[in-house]
């Protein structure tokens, strides 16, 4: 058995509020000037607008995700303004990072460093949407896994909240699921009977929510999503090579090393299955179906919660007189992979605070400014959405044009229509998503806006619009910007 390492009461450190704070001041910053973009409004539309028989029972078979998050906007969307949303997330972000600083094992530096990370900090902070609450969860997880089998109830709970997050967080929930059972078997001699009763019986309700999410999704009715099957080796060799890099460092050999060098530190402390059950499902449906690459963060945090629980003194580890050099060798990835993440969260943190994540304000003020009416915009595809939270009635006359919900469907092809019929029905505006254009119509004042999605250190995709305003109507905004 490892001998442990001497441990002060992280209550009595100053160092670890101040990182709390830190934290919280910079997330408040940046995302104070950070602009939702279409799948931050989408969220907050659906929790709008949307029935809650549709939010349950409807919706997801085209967003393919579980409705927490929805459900958790409800309220505020239709009682507040749209920048409550922003302040959610932070809540969130500040309350995972809390758990990470106070309850992980890990040493100071780590700490310090980690809460500032790419996913951590930006992707699941200052973005708002359901992966803010990735971290708090894992990060939950992590810290009551040693008390699993004493508090079987709140744990199981936490890996329910993980299962019906995201689609993603319950294929990662699978390997948590599976292990715990998996263990009760290995431990029924030490265990009462009446706790493994307990057990086997808390464990179903994670169980249960994850059928009850695949009642949800499936059939799947997404338009392009319902028939796309990927099964070719090369295809599925290079989202796996590049699910490797984005998750680690962005370099395939470094990437491959920590991972190789941390798959035998989990095999040391008997924690490899647990790594690869979590991290297997998750590869598996991005290799043949679908993923994005905001996802990539959960597998960051689900190497993050497996090292937590390793570095626990009272695991009995394998081949324990090598424990001290993979230790440092592991001690050595964290630091390299932190290094990186901690590079790509100040630089796309950089680029929102003196760019534009999104440009669904600027649109917003240039109707408002201009008193464009309530369905007299044509939009043409899912990205002008992020100018509606902006605004209470339904503004888009040719989205859902039988109903007053806001949110975009994707249950069929979007539909396209000549410029030429657009222009002949005369519309008070027109929204050209991811268009910048220098073309301008008879009678309309163009308007170009930027906006895009910082990646890291680059920009991941552009979603400029460029809006047509009826110049009798015209008064005032930057054209041509």
């Amino acid at each position: 058995m490892e001998t442990p390492e001497p441990t002060t009461n992280p209550l009595r450190e100053p160092v670890l509020p101040a990182v709390v704070l830190a934290f919280a001041v910079l997330a408040y910053i940046i995302g104070g000037v950070h602009e939702p973009w279409s799948d931050e409004a989408q969220a907050w539309l659906i929790a709008r607008d949307a029935s809650l028989y549709d939010l349950l029972f409807v919706l997801p078979h085209g967003e393919l995700n579980p409705s927490l998050w929805h459900l958790m906007l409800i309220l505020p969307s239709t009682y507040l303004d749209y920048e409550v949303l922003r302040y959610i997330a932070l809540f969130f972000g500040i309350l995972g990072v809390a758990v990470f600083v106070y309850l992980s094992p890990f040493s100071k530096p780590i700490k310090l460093l980690l809460p500032f990370s790419y996913f951590v900090f930006f992707q699941y902070t200052v973005v708002a949407r359901s992966y803010c609450l990735f971290a708090l969860v894992v990060f939950a997880i992590a810290a009551f896994y040693k008390h699993r089998f004493e508090r079987p109830f709140t744990y199981s709970i936490l890996i329910s909240l993980l299962v019906y997050s995201h689609s993603f967080g319950a294929l990662v929930s699978l390997g948590l699921i599976g292990t715990y059972v998996l263990d009760l078997l290995r431990e029924r001699d030490s265990l009462s009977r009446s706790t493994i009763k307990r057990s086997l019986m808390c464990i179903s309700i994670p169980i249960a929510v994850g059928c009850f999410l695949l009642y949800q999704v499936f059939p799947i009715q997404q338009r392009t999503l319902s028939t796309r099957w990927h099964f070719d080796p090369g295809y599925i060799l290079n989202v796996v090579n590049v699910i490797l890099d984005e998750t680690f460092t962005g370099n395939t050999l470094l990437s491959l090393a920590i991972l190789l060098i941390s798959a035998f530190w989990f095999w040391q402390r008997k924690l490899l299955l647990l790594y690869l059950t979590m991290i297997a499902p998750f590869y598996t449906v991005a290799a043949i179906k679908f993923y994005n690459d905001w996802h990539l963060g959960l597998l960051f945090l689900v190497w993050i919660l497996v090292l937590w629980i390793s570095f626990d003194a009272k695991i009995v580890s394998r081949a324990p007189s090598l424990i001290p050099y993979t230790r440092k060798a592991v001690l050595c990835c964290i630091y390299v992979v932190l290094g990186y993440h901690v590079y790509w969260g100040a630089a796309a943190s950089y680029a929102d605070l003196h760019g534009n994540y999104s440009c669904g304000g600027d649109v917003a003020r240039v109707l408002k400014d201009n008193n464009i009416g309530e369905r007299r915009v044509y939009a043409t595809n899912f990205w002008t959405i992020a100018a509606l939270p902006y605004f209470k009635g339904k503004m888009f006359y040719n989205v859902n044009p039988e109903s007053d919900i806001g949110y975009w469907t994707f249950f069929a092809p979007d539909k396209v229509e000549k410029m030429s019929t657009v222009l002949a029905s005369q519309p008070d505006a027109i929204l050209l998503g991811r268009k910048y254009l220098e073309k301008d119509f008879d009678g309309y004042i163009r308007n170009n806006f930027r906006g895009d999605v910082y990646w890291k250190d680059g920009i991941k995709e552009s979603n400029h619009c460029t809006v047509y305003i009826r110049e009798d109507l015209y008064s005032e905004g930057p054209a041509g910007k």
